[in-house]
């Protein structure tokens, strides 16, 4: 199956210092408690499953995230098309929260790689079998370990 990509809203709406992982942003202000809605380049899950993650934010820089199905995702775009908001437009509280937000985010999958690359590079014993040299500690202390 091919990898899915998301096309990303134009320059005209992603304008300035706009981050590279953002895909698309929405204004509603008939939503008081999180008129910003803001799409993520990331793409989580695979098959059926895959789903973008997005942000809802209030003006003062607080907000939520959550995950759309692809297709709903689509749908979303395409009714609040209308609802398009421009990056230097977005109130610099919640601006700054979203830079924040993705350093967290760059900064967990950076993590996440190193424990992948120790686990790789984990020592192998003559047959070629993976084993960690920690030494297991039993999760019942008041049963010696045979």
């Amino acid at each position: 199956m091919n990898a899915y990509s998301p096309r990303r809203q134009s320059k005209q709406w992603l304008d300035g210092d706009c981050p590279r992982e953002i895909l698309a942003i929405y204004y509603d202000k008939r939503e008081p408690s999180d008129p910003y809605t803001i799409f993520y380049t990331c793409v989580e899950g695979s098959g059926l499953n895959r789903s973008l993650t997005y942000v809802g934010a209030d003006e003062s820089g607080r907000g939520f995230h959550g995950e759309l199905r692809i297709a709903d995702a689509a749908a979303f775009r395409y009714r609040n098309s209308h609802r398009a908001c421009k990056w230097s437009e977005v109130h610099k509280p919640v601006r700054d929260w979203i830079i924040a937000d993705i350093k967290r985010w760059k900064e967990d999958e950076a993590r996440d790689n190193e424990r992948l690359d120790e686990i790789e590079t984990a020592e192998t014993n003559a047959d070629g079998d993976r084993y960690d040299e920690t030494p297991v500690q039993s999760i019942f202390p008041d049963i010696p370990d045979n």
